[in-house]
């Protein structure tokens, strides 16, 4: 699920810092309480794009990230996330078709624990 845009002010903010001469990204990012990713994710989309400052300037969170970023409803997930995501897709099929064999492990586990802490081994057989 993507991430909400940030908050407009906090955008204009770093962007309002960026042009600084003097700027350092880790400390805005970590006095506007955001990623250092989040601030070079909507460092770059300013820069490559023609707005202005004075562009940005009376526009709401979802108005600002779709100028930012027209192609997209959302910024683009890192190509980190796009893996990680993929990968839980995969083990989510994979548990989802094998689930019966799970089960089959997960009982068989449980009785042979229960066998050792009983000493019973004729209990819950089938």
């Amino acid at each position: 699920m993507p991430q909400k845009p940030l908050p407009a002010n906090k955008i204009r903010q770093l962007l309002h810092f960026s042009v600084d001469d003097y700027f350092n990204k880790t400390e805005t990012a970590k006095g506007l309480r955001i990623a250092r990713s989040s601030a070079t994710k909507y460092i770059k989309a300013f820069k490559s794009s023609t707005l202005t400052l004075t562009d940005l300037e009376n526009v709401g969170s979802a108005k600002l990230a779709k100028l930012l970023f027209p192609g997209n409803s959302h910024p683009t997930q890192s190509d980190r996330k796009v893996r990680f995501l993929d990968r839980i897709e995969s083990v989510h099929s994979r548990i989802e078709h094998d689930r019966p064999i799970i089960w089959i492990v997960a009982r068989q586990h449980l009785l042979s624990l229960f066998e050792f802490v009983s000493g019973r081994s004729e209990v819950f057989r089938y």
